[in-house]
């Protein structure tokens, strides 16, 4: 990450002042009115956002557990290390796999999915996991899925939150509980403007490699385009109100007061007057991105959110000459009291639709799949399909087929 968001002093006119890039104190209680007389999620005014390895969590279930967590980490340097360390393991992440006296690469990181996502063949699919999943539950078997930009959004999230990947290397340290990963508390760490100014390049390279900067497709109907879908309640719209691009921005307004919609600003270089320099991806916005190792899909399905104390991991493995091979995961954002939220009733399912190589032959051919469920308190009923069987899905907690 840059210096300048977690270096904890800078100097200002002669000055060392406190890096407000690095972390934010509440100026007001964030009160958790939803679990009785033993709140687990409120935070108190005074209180300093935290990033991975250190933990956020002071309700009353937490706060001793989160006291003796953080008291082993007191050193603000090593911190940052430990910090870079998780992002670059989620960013370049890959596995190799031997095929026929050769090794073929695969990326399994959050880099190739910010690659992927400018592929997705619509606006609809492209915007959000709700729809990405329907989309992806009726492809074709053998068919590489769609990658929504939500997606590689929600993995930075959680990489900086630090949810625990037990037994692989992308967050190796238990009881890491950062806020950006969680939605109550997200917005308030300063990292969250700038990871959503690059979400926000991303979508514009993705208008220009589809000549969409002018106009956004939207299927009437489709899951993930209705105000009661998984991305929460929308302000100044009805529930369980399709979406279009006519739709209310609030509390976003013009000169003359009336409310901003997606039509009004779906170009930022004519309608917003800004743009953005040459960077990442950007040699990708004519390149052919065909996929040049065929997939199969591990798709899993069933998981109810809320059960699940706030955010979690969906991940995908296998077992190649005994050790533990992670394939791919898909970060689900979530709100730390799904069960409370009547919105979130509407949409409690969470699911995942992750590419596994699909060699010929070789060493995957016949390997174990397995799935896990990775949420702050814990695994989630993990289970393993033989190569054999993996065309049945497996009854559980949740449910998961190959194909």
């Amino acid at each position: 990450m840059p210096w300048a968001l977690t270096v904890e002093n800078f100097t200002l006119d002669g000055k060392s002042i406190a890096n407000p890039l690095r972390s934010f104190i509440f100026n007001r209680n964030i009160k958790d009115h939803i679990s009785g007389d033993d709140p687990d999620y409120s935070k108190p005014a005074g209180y300093e956002t935290v990033r991975y390895p250190l933990s956020g969590l002071v309700g009353l279930n937490d706060i001793e557990k989160t006291k003796a967590h953080n008291a082993k980490y007191p050193n603000h340097d090593i911190n940052t290390g430990l910090l870079n360390s998780n992002i670059i393991s989620w960013l370049t992440s890959y596995i190799e796999v031997p095929q026929n006296g050769t090794v073929i690469r695969y990326e399994t990181n959050v880099a190739q999915k910010y690659v992927d996502c400018l592929t997705a063949p619509n606006y609809t699919v492209f915007s959000n996991t709700s729809s990405m999943a329907e989309w992806n539950d009726n492809l074709a078997a053998g068919a590489h899925p769609v990658v929504a930009l939500e997606s590689p959004h929600n993995n930075i999230h959680l990489a900086v939150g630090g949810c625990d990947v037990p037994n692989y290397d992308r967050s190796p340290i238990p009881g890491a509980n950062g806020d950006m990963g969680e939605n109550d508390t997200a917005g308030l760490d300063p990292i969250f403007f700038l990871h959503h100014c690059f979400v926000d390049r991303v979508f514009w390279l993705w208008q220009k490699r589809h000549n969409a900067t002018d106009e956004l497709d939207i299927i009437k109907g489709y899951p993930g385009t209705n105000s009661v879908d998984s991305q929460g309640p929308t302000p100044g719209t009805a529930p369980n109100a399709w979406l279009d691009l006519d739709s209310p921005l609030d509390p976003f307004r013009n000169q003359d007061g009336h409310a901003l919609t997606s039509r009004d600003v779906i170009n930022i270089e004519t309608q917003l007057g800004y743009t953005y320099g040459p960077g990442s991806l950007e040699n990708l916005i004519s390149a052919s991105l065909a996929a040049a190792v065929p997939v199969q899909r591990v798709h899993v399905a069933g998981i109810n959110r809320s059960a699940i104390r706030g955010s979690f991991l969906i991940a995908a493995y296998t077992v190649i000459d005994g050790t533990k091979t992670h394939l791919g995961t898909e970060a689900v954002l979530s709100r730390w009291h799904v069960s409370g939220c009547a919105n979130c009733q509407t949409h409690l399912e969470a699911r995942a639709a992750i590419p596994i190589p699909r060699l010929a032959s070789g060493a995957l051919q016949a390997a174990p799949i397995g799935v896990e469920v990775h949420t702050r308190d814990g695994l989630l009923a993990p289970h393993l399909l033989a190569g054999a069987a993996r065309g049945a899905p497996a009854r559980a907690a949740f449910r998961f087929e190959v194909r």
